[in-house]
């Protein structure tokens, strides 16, 4: 890589973003008056699921192949020019050294997933039988971002790390003050005490019990599962009257409208050594 001018923001990461950007166009695919709006729509659901993998799987190698010393250009050719099919199906097993950490049927759906991407973005064939693959989704769209997920998790928990709450589609809102602007945060503390606000029972002081909290809850793709049931209809979480600009943990954060109104005041249930009792002298 010869670019010698390098840029950075500290607020972005690549999966985030995409992950993120499949959860809304989702819910924009389930909301859309007509079918030509649900297929735009979801052509960008499949974009941005295809483009989740990719930058997951590249953050990953990253990490492991700076850990192993390579230099800059070889970490650069090898997330370049690596194809895409030896990525998803190699990569989890090269990363974790594991044999399939991913089930078949998983890889299967997302070379699924990333065939119908292409043909979508360069139309090949004759008729339009891509129209009924784009139905067929269409019906469950939800679908797609479990997929992704799985995949997400199940190599996580290959390589013995949790994983991050977004998969669950739900963000932080109130960057700068701005209920707004997404925060692109991918660590679990923070969701595990917006958890504990929402008014699940969640350890939200002692670090060593978080993290085990962590392990045992968001280290496997069972432990996902179960997540997403506790948090199916799970409200926002509340707007704390003493931190008036607190992030907070939306399941609608890319609705103007919603972020405006969501969360009922609550105040952030604080043990009594951190937050002193009224009148307390």
């Amino acid at each position: 890589m010869t670019n010698a001018l390098l840029h950075y923001r500290w607020n972005v990461n690549a999966t985030w973003e995409h992950f993120c950007g499949m959860t809304r166009e989702i819910a924009d695919v389930k909301e859309a008056r007509s079918d030509v709006h649900k297929q735009h729509h979801l052509r960008s659901v499949l974009y941005f699921a295809i483009g989740s993998i990719e930058a997951f799987l590249n953050e990953q190698m990253r990490s492991k192949l700076q850990v192993e010393g390579k230099s800059e250009d070889e970490i650069f050719t090898t997330l370049r020019k690596t194809r895409w099919v030896e990525k998803s199906k190699k990569w989890p097993s090269e990363l974790s050294s594991t044999a399939a950490p991913v089930p078949e049927s998983v890889i299967q759906s997302v070379e699924d997933l990333s065939d119908l991407r292409g043909e979508v973005t360069h139309p090949k064939a004759r008729d339009h039988s891509i129209y009924l693959e784009l139905d067929r989704i269409m019906l469950a769209p939800e679908s797609v971002r479990l997929t992704i997920a799985e995949y997400i998790v199940r190599t996580l928990t290959a390589l013995g790390k949790p994983y991050p709450f977004y998969l669950h589609g739900r963000v932080f809102i109130g960057m700068n003050g701005s209920a707004h602007w997404p925060i692109v945060d991918t660590h679990n503390q923070q969701f595990m005490m917006a958890l504990r606000h929402i008014g699940f029972k969640v350890p939200h002081v002692l670090v060593n019990e978080m993290n085990a909290w962590e392990r045992a809850c968001m280290s496997s793709w069972e432990g996902f599962q179960e997540g997403e049931v506790a948090l199916a209809n799970a409200p926002c979480q509340p707007r704390d009257p003493d931190f008036p600009f607190m992030p907070r943990l939306c399941r609608r954060w890319w609705d103007d409208a919603h972020v405006e109104s969501c969360g009922e005041e609550r105040l952030y249930p604080l043990p009594r050594f951190v937050k002193a009792p009224p009148n307390s002298a």
